[in-house]
């Protein structure tokens, strides 16, 4: 290798810190974020802002932070702790109203199983919300037994409405509204579910909703579609041109919006989350894969750091470290669907 004549030590150092935090992202879930693309993508992306920079650049800053904790051997139990022992607030735009976004480990490896299955074959994401009765929500927390009935009915009936092959999780969560129950003397809330299902592309968002009413029809009080969940800032963002754009929609992730909550179970002693299909999403794999990964980019960060010296001008350390993780080969049960699989998510 020959010396740098271009650029310091010091400079060096931060283009290869900013390449790991970016191919880390890779690793941990977070570039399904947009948030970390939109902050971390380029050196200037916020240029100026109607909202405090500060508190902006601080919850970027604890997420991704956050999100480099995947140290511990995958069995480890005190490692799965680590995405419930943390929640990062971020305040609305639009109200003073705070949110507690929290980073859960399962639903991010799930959702990128998913992800990458839609990608390699022929189905879609859907994000169906659906608002139960006072009836149902009362009865589903009545005891442990009752919860879990409710969650594995909320499953049985999506994959009755879209189809047998149809995989995904929900996540239940109490609603604002209060239920007021004749002579009842325990305060209740009304309940929703969110659902994010893979399911035939061939299938319309409003086929999805119409099929998941029909199926819910004696349990619910309405039902929706959303497709993400945003934040609205008002920034002046530049992008890779020089262009300037002065409204930008920073979404700050569905997952860690839908484990915003996970940590308080509506029913001691039972999860608010379960997973929607017969093959359970192989999270585990996905784990122990990602865990190999993250060892093979710390182990070539660390040796690029101790040559910085010797590093070649124009060197690319994005490119380089994205190679070190895809040398980690992919564990026989993360092997991508073929699109004839894909086409039987009917």
């Amino acid at each position: 290798m020959q010396n740098m004549s271009s650029l310091s030590v010091g400079e060096n150092l931060y283009r290869l810190e900013q390449a790991y935090d970016s191919v880390l992202s890779f690793v941990n879930g977070a570039h399904l974020t947009r948030l970390y693309s939109t902050y971390y993508r380029s050196e200037w992306v916020i240029a100026q802002s109607y909202v405090h920079r500060k508190e902006f650049k601080e919850f970027a800053f604890n997420r991704a932070l956050y999100l480099k904790k995947m140290r511990g051997e995958p069995s480890n139990p005190k490692r799965g702790n680590l995405s419930t022992l943390r929640t990062i607030p971020c305040t609305s735009f639009r109200s003073t109203e705070k949110f507690f976004y929290k980073h859960d480990e399962e639903l991010t490896l799930m959702f990128e199983e998913m992800h990458e299955s839609v990608k390699a074959g022929s189905s879609d994401l859907a994000h169906i919300v659906i608002n139960f009765d006072d009836k149902t929500s009362v009865k589903a927390q009545s005891s442990v037994e009752r919860f879990k009935q409710f969650k594995s009915q909320i499953s049985r009936l999506a994959r009755r409405a879209l189809g047998g092959h149809t995989r995904g999780f929900c996540v239940i969560e109490k609603s604002k509204r209060d239920i007021e129950e004749k002579g009842g003397t325990k305060p209740y809330k009304a309940l929703h579910a969110h659902m994010l299902l893979e399911c035939s592309d061939s299938l319309s968002k409003k086929d999805i909703r119409d099929l998941i009413r029909k199926q819910f029809r004696s349990s619910i009080r309405n039902i929706d579609t959303a497709i993400s969940v945003y934040f609205e800032y008002k920034v002046n963002c530049i992008d890779s041109t020089g262009k300037i754009s002065k409204y930008k929609r920073i979404d700050l992730g569905l997952v860690d919006y839908l484990a915003k909550g996970l940590n308080s179970p509506i029913v001691k002693g039972c999860e608010n989350k379960s997973k929607i299909g017969r093959k359970l999403l192989n999270y585990r794999v996905r784990r122990e894969w990602r865990y190999r990964q993250y060892k093979a980019l710390e182990a070539e960060f660390k040796k690029l750091s101790f040559h910085i010296v010797d590093v070649p001008v124009g060197f690319d350390f994005e490119a380089h470290l994205i190679e070190t993780i895809n040398a980690v080969k992919r564990l026989p049960g993360l092997i991508k669907p073929s699109r004839y699989r894909q086409a039987r998510l009917t």
